[in-house]
């Protein structure tokens, strides 16, 4: 089959991967410049790995990764609420870790080697017509795909050629993220800091950096202004106590302090004709359970074994069984980290009073069992 797919994040390059692997013809067009992926430091679980091993690179992740054995849920001061203890789910599911986003992107970009990638290239036009979709590339080419599969992420313009405003969702939540430079706090396990409408989270890497990330709540119409966001979260976070107050005064360059607002994407379907939508472009979730990669790099995987089951005259069959193989399983991510994101910005006080007796009271046992149906690789379609 002659395949092309929009975007080079994880679920593009990871699906390109596949699809080579398994002889179809492959092309990437991405719209931004090929530059090194940066990102920030995510949470790879068992889930997302096993989609990976057939490409013998789970080592190699393992080995950049930060292995999480405990996890220290705080108040906003720093005083420990509760410990989550990771040690059952590594024995049944395999490590946990924490790894820099630009460690896997460039391991999955050399394993899309010999893949054409078109950079700083937009999809100017798609046509459906009778076995095959007729597209029209900003850098002026035109061709004819018997797939096109939109991996272009949270803000994807195939998703709204085929469903319109079917588009992002704020959630009322906006994040920063910024890395520490290496030796300056040394960690041997995340720690989450409960505030209320405000939450902070400091992350240790393999790498020796530590990353640090604020999430509060935010009015839509609020305005991020890059050269304040220092002054901002010295301010919004000035309660916040334990290392809290270190980092914030080590800032010292707006520039390094990336900023989103947290939007959810939720669709009743993911394709139309020969094309189709995997990752963020079809269900973006907040990232506090870092599933968002996981999410595509599992759509991948299942994406490719369906299209093996078919020839090109009946791609649509195989769209239609991704996603149902899928939709289920991403409805579940959805519920939980629409929970997770409402009792992180949790505000008001006598809230934010029983979820904080309610996490110290909670046995170390009873923390991470909602995560299980979730890692567990079975559990991808």
């Amino acid at each position: 089959m002659n395949i092309l797919i929009v975007g080079a994040g994880f679920g593009g390059l990871a699906l390109a991967a596949y699809l080579r692997r398994d002889g179809h013809s492959v092309t990437i067009v991405d719209r931004k410049k090929n530059h090194q992926y940066k990102g920030f430091v995510m949470g790879l679980w068992r889930n997302g790995l096993h989609t990976l091993e057939p490409f013998g690179v789970v080592d190699r992740i393992h080995s950049l990764g930060y292995p999480i054995v405990e996890e220290m849920d705080r108040d906003k001061t720093g005083k420990i609420l509760a410990i989550r203890d990771y040690r059952n789910l590594v024995e049944h599911y395999g490590p946990v870790f924490n790894v820099l986003h630009a460690d896997l992107y460039t391991i999955l970009q050399e394993l899309a080697e010999g893949v054409p990638i078109c950079y700083e290239t937009s999809v100017l036009a798609l046509e459906e017509r009778p076995g095959a979709v007729s597209v029209s590339l900003s850098n002026g080419l035109r061709g004819e795909f018997d797939l096109v599969v939109g991996a272009d992420g949270l803000h994807s313009w195939v998703r709204t050629s085929l469903f319109g405003n079917e588009g992002p969702a704020y959630s009322g939540v906006r994040m920063w993220f910024y890395m520490l430079p290496p030796g300056m706090i040394r960690l041997t396990e995340p720690n989450n800091l409960y505030g209320e409408g405000e939450y902070a989270c400091v992350l240790p890497t393999e790498s020796g950096k530590v990353g640090v990330e604020f999430l509060a709540a935010v009015p839509a119409e609020e305005p991020d202004i890059p050269e304040e966001r220092i002054s901002m979260l010295r301010s919004r976070f000035d309660d916040f106590g334990w290392i809290i107050p270190n980092i914030l005064q080590s800032l010292q360059n707006p520039k390094e302090i990336v900023s989103y607002p947290i939007h959810d994407v939720s669709l009743e379907r993911w394709h139309r004709g020969r094309i189709v939508l995997i990752g963020d472009a079809a269900h973006a979730v907040s990232p506090t359970v870092t599933m968002g990669c996981a999410m595509a790099l599992e759509d991948a995987h299942v994406l490719t074994e369906e299209l093996r089951l078919v020839d090109s005259a009946h791609i649509e069959e195989a769209l239609s069984s991704y996603f149902i193989r899928r939709k289920a399983r991403v409805n579940q991510i959805h519920h939980t980290s629409d929970f997770v994101l409402r009792w992180t910005g949790m505000k008001e006080h006598v809230l934010v009073f029983f979820r904080n007796i309610g996490m110290h009271l909670v046995p170390r046992s009873m923390m991470l069992l909602s995560m299980e149906g979730i890692i567990d690789p079975k559990h991808d379609v």
